[in-house]
């Protein structure tokens, strides 16, 4: 008796690919201030790879908060916006399949600038949910950005007082002088005054 044995064949799905690198990936900020409110972040990048795209992470400098929202966004679908531990994710309100050099936009407001003063960049990956789970499709670095400290205002100088050197201390000596002057002159006036009438008075008193 021969026994055959039926061969079974199983298909297993493909791995996912390697992710690749997003190309002219670019992060700009309306205000580089420390401690700005009401910033708008904008990301700019195109995609390397055709892919079914469900969720764009973009992360931001250690410290950063506020509420974030979508101001704009193009290539790209509809979704909500999210901040949580340093990281802007972006998560579509149903996946899009995109293509190989398709360029995406994404304005983000309400963000609320860190107070460390630094240069950094973000990291901008774009993500897929399948069966594997979570993964990555491609993911880039930024140009840097600089948080810079607010300006200061310009402090008010005092007026030096007398006895300092300068052009302050001739003008006002110059001012002494024409005072101490216009006292003298009006001394001297008064000094004739009082001979004159002393004159008249014994002047009348040799007529009495």
């Amino acid at each position: 008796m021969t026994l055959g044995i039926a061969a079974s064949t199983f298909v297993l799905g493909a791995a996912p690919a390697v992710a690749a690198s997003l190309t002219n990936a670019q992060w700009a900020l309306s205000n580089n201030t420390s401690n700005a409110t009401g910033v708008h972040y904008t990301y700019r990048f195109t995609t390397d790879t055709t892919g079914v795209i469900d969720m764009i992470t973009m992360t931001v400098p250690a410290g950063t908060t506020g509420t974030p929202t979508i101001v704009a966004n193009t290539g790209i679908g509809t979704g909500t916006i999210g901040l949580v531990a340093n990281t802007l994710t972006y998560t579509l309100s149903s996946h899009v399949t995109v293509t190989s050099g398709t360029p995406i936009l994404i304005e983000v407001g309400g963000i609320h600038n860190t107070s460390m003063l630094g240069s950094s960049t973000s990291t901008v990956t774009t993500l897929n949910n399948d069966r594997y789970g979570l993964r990555t499709i491609d993911s880039g670095t930024t140009n840097t950005n600089t948080i810079t400290g607010a300006s200061s205002p310009p402090v008010a100088t005092s007026p030096k007082i007398v006895g300092t050197t300068g052009p302050e201390l001739a003008h006002t000596g110059a001012a002494s002088s024409a005072l101490l002057g216009a006292l003298g002159a009006g001394m001297v006036t008064a000094g004739m005054m009082l001979v004159t009438t002393g004159r008249n008075r014994r002047r009348r008193c040799r007529f009495c």
